[in-house]
């Protein structure tokens, strides 16, 4: 690349995973349609105890989930069952309470790894990781975001290029830790997020902006052949029926 070289792009782990849920999830949606909604929420938090709670605990069990998407399709299914409104009736305040404690103990766990220098960070599969998730996801579905247009466009302009910054935001990463330095210390961990998070929508928007322009310029593209292909088309077409005309009318005479 151009200011880095032997550069690693460990996130495009991504990739596989997300085609592999965008290829059955047409399936999934047949049988969530024919499934008890009851029984999928029973079979939802028997499934929490084995994805999350027993590696926490360090157990080990025989029981294979890959069958039903294991870790990442749990998510995909949690997501589901929130959109039902499942957690509607729960208030406000127990939901923040409940965010605070999980990113808490995500905090706890990660520093608690790097003081035993463990070589290893939280991850998906880490039970605090998904409750902030899953209350954040039920927060913001929460508001109401009709009397804030400007915030509105905002979050929709970013999950439009949310994919374009994943991709990217690893790239910029490297390039201001090679030129840039920064130490290990929580608030220059910080600045470097947001420097990443900030360069990478402005990069996602760039490359998006220039995406609509040169769509347009082939649009217009296709428009004018499809217009000048009419055009050549009712020529031919007004030909053939004058000479059609002219022959019938030579062929009226010789008959007469």
């Amino acid at each position: 690349m151009l200011f880095i070289s032997n550069i690693s792009l460990p996130h495009i782990w991504y990739l596989p995973m997300i085609l592999g849920i965008y290829i059955f999830l047409p399936l999934v949606a047949i049988i969530l349609k024919n499934i008890d909604f009851k029984f999928l929420n029973k079979f939802m938090s028997f499934m929490f105890i084995f994805v999350f709670i027993i590696p926490a605990l360090q157990l080990t069990t025989k029981l294979d989930l890959s069958f039903f998407g294991g870790l990442y399709g749990f998510y995909v299914l949690t997501g589901y069952i929130l959109g039902k409104g499942t957690l509607k009736n729960i208030k406000k305040i127990y939901l923040y309470i409940i965010l605070i404690l999980s990113i808490i103990t995500s905090f706890y766990y990660q520093i608690t790894l790097s003081y035993y220098d463990i070589n290893s960070k939280i991850w998906y599969s880490h039970f605090s990781l998904f409750i902030s998730a899953l209350v954040i996801f039920e927060l913001i579905s929460r508001l109401n975001l009709h009397n804030l247009s400007n915030f509105t466009k905002l979050i929709e302009h970013i999950s439009k290029i949310s994919f374009n910054i994943y991709f990217i935001h690893i790239v910029i990463q490297y390039i201001l830790v090679k030129y840039i330095s920064f130490s290990t210390t929580p608030i220059s961990t910080l600045l470097l997020m947001f420097l990443v998070l900030f360069f990478s929508i402005f990069i996602a928007s760039i490359l998006e902006y220039l995406k609509n322009i040169i769509s347009k310029v082939r649009n217009k593209k296709l428009l004018k052949r499809k217009l000048i292909l009419a055009f050549f088309f009712i020529c031919k077409n007004s030909i053939y029926r004058h000479k059609t005309k002219l022959a019938s009318k030579h062929l009226f005479k010789y008959v007469v």
